[in-house]
């Protein structure tokens, strides 16, 4: 027997996609009853079981849904009728995504970066910040729980997080540097990929790419000026204008 809640904090450690099935209600001749918990992953494998056979093989498609939306959902089969089992009964069945925290990186530690950080560790977010820079990554304006990696951010890409729930963040100190690491990163997975700048700088960084043959925009949409245009001035406005885009992307369907 597997401890589904272990296989959950297992999930969330390794930032592993899934959604929880219980067995909230049956009815009749069914394969299973009380609380029966499964737990799918996003690959469609799972551990626990709910019934087993057709039920479950419909409970795994119906876990699509819930990844796609976010959403929880409730499903009630008629065995018979719905999946031309002989058992006759009903079963319900109470899916819920596990939650998992989203991580923001942040390449450079200056003033946005910073209020940036501030704002991001108080809605939610797992933030890492990387700068080769010491007393830019050391200064008080860094929040503790933000982690931190100094080195050169281009060389620290290979030991940072690119996954569906990924938020990456640049804004260093030197525009090439930026471009550096939007070279490096701009085809990896991830959910948001923003950069501080001006329209200007990103059609000059686009055209720049397309150059040498790298079309930085075919998989990944990428956000310059970065945040929603509330005519932001200060570095901790523009944060919040940042932040209410992460946002929007948390919650988009």
């Amino acid at each position: 027997m597997h401890n589904i809640w272990q296989k959950i904090q297992e999930a969330i450690d390794h930032h592993r996609p899934c959604v929880l099935a219980t067995l909230i209600g049956v009815k009749g001749s069914t394969p299973q009853s009380g609380a029966a918990r499964m737990l799918i992953y996003g690959d469609g494998s799972s551990v626990g079981t709910i019934g087993g056979g057709a039920f479950e093989h419909e409970v795994k498609k119906m876990a699509v849904s819930i990844f796609n939306s976010g959403r929880t959902r409730r499903f009630s089969f008629n065995l018979t009728k719905d999946l031309g089992m002989c058992c006759g009964g009903v079963m319900e069945v109470f899916m819920e995504p596990i939650q998992l925290k989203q991580e923001l990186i942040i390449y450079g530690a200056g003033h946005v970066a910073a209020a940036l950080a501030q704002l991001c560790t108080l809605i939610g977010f797992a933030v890492q910040m990387v700068d080769e820079r010491t007393e830019w990554l050391d200064a008080e304006s860094i929040p503790d729980d933000v982690q931190k990696h100094l080195m050169c951010p281009v060389k620290a890409v290979d030991h940072l997080p690119f996954h569906r729930d990924a938020y990456h963040f640049i804004s260093t100190h030197s525009h090439s540097l930026d471009q550096d690491i939007l070279l490096k990163i701009h085809d990896k997975p991830m959910k948001w990929l923003g950069m501080i700048g001006s329209v200007t700088k990103k059609k000059q960084f686009i055209k720049r790419c397309h150059l040498a043959g790298i079309k930085i925009e075919e998989r990944q949409t990428l956000h310059t000026p970065a945040g929603i245009d509330i005519s932001a001035k200060s570095p901790h406005e523009i944060a919040v204008s940042i932040a209410a885009q992460l946002i929007q992307y948390k919650y988009r369907v």
